[in-house]
């Protein structure tokens, strides 16, 4: 045999050589894939578990009845979002039975909302709020137990008012992200509850403040959170601000379910079945009775 030629059998050689090494090499990588596959999926569904859990605890916490209040009523509704939670609300009687306050709370995850209802639920939140502590107070007392808990990407919004039935003056602390509205009866125009300070994160470095607005009979609140129109239809478009403006005038003028499922209907009918991504707490409150102001102690 020629040196040529065996020159050319000692390449192939070498070459078949290089070939299985390198099918051992993709062998190997294939199996690595396919175990780190594994892995991920049995990540995905921890954390899907981990999620729908903390979706259920969210649903629990929810309150199922609202109290009676004599010259007030109230209607509510939360719906869960498939991706991002952290909803909670409340309607607390004061010590005072001339007082009653509304919290709701919305965060940027499941996560954030824990530790928001850990601070919200103990009963040292529920003593303050009842024996009626300014509303300013409680939220910076509860922002200081907060703040160690927040991370770069993490925040938090909050609202409490307090209606007080002696001279029908709604007191507010407002953080963050709401849509919430004093509706005047009679008026086609809507009051924004405006924000008292920013949403809480670990950068805030504000006062914390309140506001105060008169209300007379059949005057609402309507406060809702953000998810109301951060879910987006099916072509990608969240419901405009001024649709949910729209929705509340045109509601029926009295009673406080048919405006909560009126503006329910057309978010609905406007996302046009696409899911909900965001969860949505909506909460209203109409003054019933005559108001008869009443001399303050």
């Amino acid at each position: 045999m020629s040196s040529d030629v065996q020159d050319l059998v000692e390449k192939i050689k070498e070459l078949e050589s290089q070939l299985l090494a390198k099918d051992n090499e993709l062998f190997g990588y294939q199996k690595t894939i396919s175990l780190l596959n594994s892995e991920i999926e049995k990540l995905i569904a921890k954390v899907s578990d981990q999620l729908k859990l903390a979706q259920d605890i969210q649903k629990f916490l929810q309150p199922t009845s609202i109290p009676i209040i004599q010259g007030i009523d109230f209607s509510t509704k939360f719906l869960s979002g498939n991706r991002f939670g952290g909803n909670y609300y409340d309607i607390f009687e004061h010590q005072d039975k001339l007082k009653i306050s509304i919290l709701l709370s919305s965060a940027s995850g499941y996560s954030v909302s824990s530790q928001v209802l850990s601070i919200l639920i103990k009963m040292s939140t529920i003593r303050e709020i009842r024996k009626g502590t300014p509303n300013e107070k409680i939220l910076e007392m509860i922002f200081s137990e907060l703040a160690p808990m927040l991370g770069e990407k993490d925040s938090a919004s909050l609202f409490l008012g307090t209606i007080d039935k002696r001279n029908y003056q709604f007191n507010y602390s407002r953080s963050g992200s709401f849509y919430a509205y004093h509706q005047i009866h009679g008026r086609d125009s809507l009051t924004d509850l405006i924000e008292t300070q920013p949403i809480l994160t670990n950068k805030f470095n504000s006062a914390f403040q309140s506001r105060q607005t008169t209300l007379n009979q059949f005057d609402r609140l309507v406060i809702m959170t953000q998810g109301i129109v951060e879910n987006k239809s099916k072509t990608g478009v969240s419901w405009p601000e001024t649709s949910l403006k729209e929705s509340i005038r045109k509601a029926p003028k009295k009673g406080v379910h048919e405006l909560r499922n009126e503006i329910l209907f057309q978010n609905e009918k406007y996302l046009d079945g696409s899911e909900l991504d965001y969860d949505v707490t909506v909460l209203v409150a109409e003054v019933k009775d005559p108001v008869i102001k009443l001399a303050t102690p």
